[in-house]
């Protein structure tokens, strides 16, 4: 399974600036905010304090695959909150605002970040980047890049931190929103 992943980058170390996801994620030049991305992971986001570190591993798809193939594949706590993939983004975004090469590609493929409710596509073409998201099951093309906290990072929606009974509860929550969303019953 894990075949299907080829190792970018280990390291990506970023630390953020003051960031407020609804102010930063907004249509201007340069940048295109899709309405599910605002509807969705956007509107979960907390603003994030200046000095948050974050550090990053990415991974190429050696071939097309599906969530379902993917997230098996990633290391433990590859999963990114709402407000740390905001965060994250937007940090790498302000990296390589004008397209330059980085960790995010600018070939036109897809950047992806799982979050517990949505996996983030963020794309760079016709010179702005793209911030979109998607329900899980999508079939994701090969030389797209997945990012994930570096095994040993810690994903927080809080000065302090969740622990993991947090985390655990707020993928419960994200399943059970998106089980009601498909009318399947809880």
């Amino acid at each position: 399974m894990k075949t299907i992943l080829k190792a970018a980058e280990q390291r990506i170390p970023l630390t953020s600036k003051a960031h407020t996801p609804k102010k930063y994620f907004t249509n201007r030049e340069g940048l295109y905010v899709w309405s599910t991305f605002a509807n969705t992971v956007l509107a979960e986001a907390k603003a994030t304090k200046s000095g948050k570190k974050f550090e990053l591993a990415s991974f190429d798809l050696a071939k097309d695959a599906y969530d379902a193939d993917i997230e098996p594949a990633l290391p433990e706590g590859y999963m990114f909150s709402e407000t740390d993939a905001c965060a994250a983004i937007a940090a790498l975004i302000e990296k390589q605002a004008k397209g330059e090469n980085g960790p995010l590609l600018t070939n036109g493929y897809a950047n992806l970040f799982y979050t517990p409710s949505r996996v983030v596509y963020v794309c760079w073409g016709d010179g702005e980047w793209s911030v979109d998201d998607w329900p899980r099951g999508g079939d994701w093309d090969a030389g797209y890049r997945v990012f994930s906290l570096a095994t040993d990072s810690q994903s927080s929606d809080s000065e302090s931190g969740n622990s993991e009974l947090e985390t655990l509860t707020a993928r419960v929550e994200a399943l059970e929103k998106i089980i009601k969303h498909h009318n399947l019953g809880v």
